[in-house]
């Protein structure tokens, strides 16, 4: 069962809220993580022994680092992070299998990133003791947010479900939104992209360049809608229980270059990577920052999976950061870095930027980039098939949500409380223009959320 579903949504959802809300305060939690392992036994069991497996080892070298001298505390910090990375190389995508046994444990990426973050809490002294072992496994494997992120941190999120608050009634509506506007950009808009992107790419003979670069910015459009569905459903229901998830997007195809666009896109892993590798290692103060960026781009790299594109793909993000970075040193070396400041420009730069990031991202989707770039020639067939017309009106209109999606209106609509007769009238709009979507646009049970196989 997938709580992402629709019957999942209508029904199972609502029971656990109602569960939820009947339980002593002090004992919710125990609901939402019985309901967290259900759901991932669901969905594959051996995932639920090693998800609980991977918090047990760190909760108990989290408890040992804390009652351990300074060079027992690291032995126990190193046995806890190497078990951990090991699991998750095991089961990368891509990964070869181990005796016979291929390893996909679903959400270890993501709760594996969030026990690492908890260990080296503990061993910075962010960290002053352990949670309760049930909350600390629940903050590894709550339901919302195991199968695809944000990555959270569990000192922030383990008081928030100990305290067991239900949200007051102003934000239920808030994150039922949120949970529309989510379904909505999945469902509508990704699943509808990926289909006509994937029946294109699948036609045999030759592919001109102008059907290359349609699916390269279709995609991009659509894993920005796919990833942006699910953040805002698992942000809406953990909501629901009152437990607060941070943003994982902030606008990302308004940045002018890779520094702004990692500061927007998949925040809570950026976040991860600066507070737990970069800083400490240096950060921008290092004279080894160059090999820094590399080395933090490639783990970003694996961490996605074990294949040459991703691989590529974090190199070319890497060296277009350092591009950026050594520019913008150049510029403020001579004083020019304002002569490029007007409204013109700076959206000039978007544009530019958003058609390298739609490079990468097909750099990222295409497995064998030999076989796909073999099958490009100037002289190919401009307009191959109807597919690629579905595709390219769709990917119209997709471009049109796009810009109203980072103009910030659905957020805006989202989060105010419409009080006035004119505030009102735009939430309804919205609202039933969602719901007419989803009955109307959508291509007939959703596909798997992209970022499911990281």
């Amino acid at each position: 069962m997938n709580m992402f579903g629709a019957q999942s949504m209508l029904v199972w959802l609502p029971v656990t809220i109602l569960i939820y809300t009947l339980l002593p305060q002090r004992h919710r939690y125990f609901s939402l993580l019985f309901v967290s392992i259900v759901n991932l036994s669901l969905l594959d069991f051996d995932s639920v022994i090693a998800a609980i497996s991977v918090s047990v080892v760190t909760y108990a070298c989290a408890n040992a680092m804390l009652r351990s001298s300074h060079h027992n505390k690291i032995v126990w910090l190193g046995i806890g992070i190497i078990i951990t990375i090991l699991l998750m190389l095991f089961s990368r995508d891509g990964s070869e299998s181990l005796l016979g046994v291929q390893f996909r444990w679903i959400g270890l990426s993501y709760y594996g990133l969030m026990n690492i973050g908890f260990l080296l809490d503990i061993n910075s002294g962010k960290s002053k003791n352990t949670p309760l072992p049930s909350t600390y496994i629940l903050s590894s494997i709550f339901f919302p947010y195991i199968l695809a992120g944000p990555v959270c941190n569990i000192r922030e999120l383990t008081p928030q479900f100990e305290r067991g608050a239900f949200p007051p009634n102003s934000t239920i509506w808030i994150q039922l939104k949120r949970i529309l506007y989510g379904a909505f950009c999945k469902i509508v808009v990704a699943d509808n992209l990926g289909k006509y992107i994937t029946s294109t790419l699948s036609e045999q003979g030759d592919m001109s360049v102008v059907v290359l670069a349609t699916v390269a910015i279709g995609y991009s459009v659509e894993i920005y809608f796919d990833f942006l569905g699910y953040t805002e459903i698992a942000r809406g229901v953990a909501g629901l229980f009152g437990i607060d998830i941070p943003p994982n997007f902030n606008k990302p195809y308004l940045a002018t270059n890779t520094r702004d666009f990692w500061k927007r896109w998949h925040m809570s892993l950026t976040n991860w990577f600066r507070q737990y590798l970069y800083i400490p290692l240096g950060g921008y103060g290092t004279i080894f920052f160059p090999l820094l960026i590399l080395f933090i781009f490639t783990i970003s790299a694996i961490w996605h999976g074990l294949r040459l594109n991703y691989l590529i793909w974090g190199l070319m993000h890497a060296g277009s950061y350092l591009l950026f970075h050594y520019y913008h040193r150049f510029q403020q070396s001579n004083h020019t870095s304002g002569s490029a400041s007007n409204i013109v420009s700076i959206n000039v730069r978007r544009i530019l930027f958003f058609l390298w990031l739609s490079a990468t991202w097909l750099v990222f989707r295409t497995e064998d980039l030999q076989i796909l770039f073999n099958n490009v020639t100037l002289d190919g067939e401009l307009l191959p098939n109807n597919d690629y017309y579905s595709l390219f009106w769709v990917l119209v209109v997709s471009l049109i949500l796009l810009v109203i999606d980072h103009s910030g209106t659905p957020e805006r609509i989202i989060i105010t409380r419409a009080q006035t007769n004119k505030l009102i009238a735009q939430e309804l709009v919205f609202v039933d223009l969602l719901i007419l979507s989803l009955f109307i646009l959508a291509t007939g049970g959703h596909g798997d959320f992209l970022y499911f196989k990281f």
